[in-house]
């Protein structure tokens, strides 16, 4: 029946009898192939929205059960220690302190202990203030500089007191912001927020003592 259909058609065509068997073979061939091509129903068509939809949802719940392997579970949280104590006054450092004691007693006038602090349990620190400046006493055991100012002064001088060497820091001639020295035993420090005069601050090392 097909042929005779495609023959039909073939004959209102103006080629030769081999290339008309020809042609018509091919046309024969092609609608062969479309009648068993697989068709997609309606049916298919309507349902594979809801397939993919239900297929997604399976993944997203699997992801939700499969348990976490980025690590072992954190432990409690590790408690760090501050390393400054503060203490009441003088006394309770001394008390706190590992070793004996020492303060200066030559003060300015109108300067008085604002706070006394002993850092990582070896360095006793003691802040005097006038009510607007400082200056931070260290002590500690050793002969290592405990200021733990490490700028590059412009102007460093030494001088004698108490027959120790003070090695004198700051910006300019005779304005000390940092004193530093060793009795061989222990190590001192003063930090100053203003300048001190060279006689000031030697004044102030000179007069560290043993605190009664």
């Amino acid at each position: 029946m097909e042929k005779n259909r495609y023959s039909a058609a073939m004959e209102k065509l103006h080629v030769t009898p081999d290339e008309r068997e020809r042609l018509l073979d091919r046309a024969l061939e092609r609608a062969q192939r479309r009648e068993t091509a697989p068709r997609v129903t309606p049916a298919r068509r309507r349902w594979a929205p809801l397939a993919a939809a239900a297929c997604l949802c399976l993944v997203i719940a699997g992801l939700a059960v499969i348990p976490s392997w980025s690590g072992p579970a954190a432990g409690p949280p590790v408690q760090v220690t501050n390393p400054m104590v503060q203490s009441e006054d003088l006394k309770a450092l001394r008390a706190a302190a590992p070793f004996a004691l020492s303060v200066p007693t030559d003060l300015p006038e109108g300067w008085k202990v604002e706070s006394t602090t002993l850092i990582g349990g070896t360095l006793a620190q003691v802040v005097y203030s006038d009510g607007t400046n400082t200056v931070t006493y260290r002590m500690a055991e050793g002969t290592e500089d405990v200021s733990g100012d490490y700028n590059a002064y412009p102007w460093t001088a030494e001088t004698e007191a108490d027959g120790v060497t003070v090695t004198l820091k700051g910006q300019e001639e005779d304005a000390v912001l940092l004193a530093v020295w060793t009795d061989g035993q222990y190590s001192y420090a003063l930090a100053c927020s203003v300048p001190l005069t060279a006689e000031e601050a030697t004044a102030m090392a000179s007069g560290v003592a043993p605190l009664e």
